[in-house]
C-alpha cells in the first residue's frame, strides 16, 4: 500500500509549510490549515478502508493536533481565535467511534476474503491482482465456518466497544491465545491459530483509538489554557475554570471516563492512559516492562 506512504509523507511536507507561514509571521493561516490536515485525517480514518488506512488517518490527524500544542504558546492570536479552533477541531458525535468500528468490519471482511483463498489454495496479491500458489486448508485442521464465526465474534466485540470508555471494554477473550491441547481437541487447529494470530494485535488497536481521542482533548484543553492565559492574566488552578468561557464542559479522558488531569505547576495535561491509573503525569520511557503504560503527557510552554 505505497500510496498511504505517500499521504504520510505529503502530511510531513504540509507540516514544514505551516511552520514556515508560522514562522514569517502568518500564523491564522497556518492555523487554518493544521485544522485542515486534522480534517484530512479523519477523513482518510472514516474512508471505509481497513485498519491500515484507519492508522495512517490518525497519523496524519496526530501531525496536525501536536502541531497545535507546540505553537499554541508562541502564537499571538488572540482568545477568541483561540476558542474558534477549539471549535473547528471538534469532530461530529459520534465520529470517532464510527471510524474506528467502519475500519473493524472492514479488516473482519480482508481476513474472511484472505481464509477463504487460503482454503481454496490461492492467494491474490492485493497490488497487482496476480494469484500465487498456496498450500490449500482442509478438514479436520481447519474449519471455514467455525473460524469465520470466531472472527465475526471479535469483531463484534470491537465494534460494540468503539463509542464505550478503555476501562469499560473486557479484552481478555480477544487477547487470550489457547494452549496445545485446546488447538488439538478444537477439531479447528489451523482456524484457531489464525485466529490467535490476529486478534490480539487488532485488539490492541482500540488503545490506539483511545490514544487518538485523548490527544484531541487534551489539544483542545491547552488551545483552551492559552485562551483563559491571555484573558486572565495567570493559568486556571483546575479546568472547571475554563468552562463555559473557553470549553462547554472539562475534557474526558477516554481510557476511564473522568476529566483529563492538568498541573498548572508542571505545565501539562495528561491522561491516566491503558494502566487506568493516575500516576502523577509520569510518563517515563525507561520504565520497567510491567509499567510500560503510563501517564499520556502533554506539555506546553506558556
Amino acid at each position: 500500500m505505497s500510496y498511504l506512504a505517500d499521504w504520510k509523507r505529503l502530511a510531513l511536507l504540509v507540516q514544514v509549510r505551516e511552520n514556515v507561514l508560522l514562522h514569517d509571521g502568518q500564523e491564522q493561516e497556518a492555523f487554518d490549515q493544521i485544522v485542515h490536515q486534522i480534517q484530512i485525517g479523519r477523513r482518510m480514518e472514516n474512508s471505509h478502508g481497513d485498519l491500515i488506512v484507519y492508522l495512517v488517518g490518525a497519523a496524519v490527524e496526530s501531525l496536525g493536533l501536536n502541531q497545535l500544542q507546540h505553537w499554541s504558546g508562541k502564537v499571538h492570536l488572540s482568545p477568541s481565535q483561540l476558542k474558534d479552533y477549539v471549535s473547528q477541531i471538534e469532530p461530529e458525535s459520534g465520529a470517532e467511534a464510527a471510524a474506528f468500528a467502519n475500519a473493524i468490519k472492514v479488516e473482519y471482511q480482508v481476513d474472511i476474503s484472505t481464509l477463504d483463498a487460503m482454503r481454496h489454495g490461492k492467494l491474490t496479491n492485493s497490488e497487482t491482482g496476480e494469484g500465487s500458489p498456496s498450500h490449500g486448508m482442509v478438514w479436520p485442521f481447519f474449519d471455514f465456518r467455525q473460524t469465520q464465526s470466531l472472527f465475526a465474534k471479535g469483531a463484534l466485540t470491537l465494534v460494540e466497544a468503539a463509542p464505550r470508555y478503555y476501562k469499560d471494554v473486557d479484552l481478555s477473550e480477544l487477547e487470550s491465545r489457547p494452549g496445545t491441547a485446546s488447538l488439538l481437541l478444537s477439531g479447528n487447529p489451523i482456524g484457531e491459530i489464525y485466529y490467535s494470530m490476529m486478534m490480539p494485535a487488532l485488539a490492541g488497536n482500540l488503545g490506539k483509538k483511545s490514544k487518538i481521542d485523548v490527544q484531541l482533548r487534551a489539544t483542545q484543553t491547552i488551545l483552551a489554557l492559552r485562551a483563559y492565559q491571555l484573558t486572565h492574566g495567570k493559568l486556571p488552578e483546575n479546568l472547571d475554570a475554563l468552562v463555559p468561557e473557553f470549553l462547554d464542559r472539562v475534557p474526558v479522558d477516554a481510557y476511564n471516563g473522568q476529566p483529563l488531569h492538568y498541573s498548572a505547576e508542571k505545565k501539562i495535561v495528561y491522561s491516566v492512559g491503558r494502566n487506568l491509573k493516575d500516576d502523577g503525569g509520569d510518563d517515563r520511557s525507561n520504565a520497567s516492562p510491567n509499567q510500560n503504560h503510563l501517564d499520556l503527557v502533554y506539555k506546553f510552554e506558556f
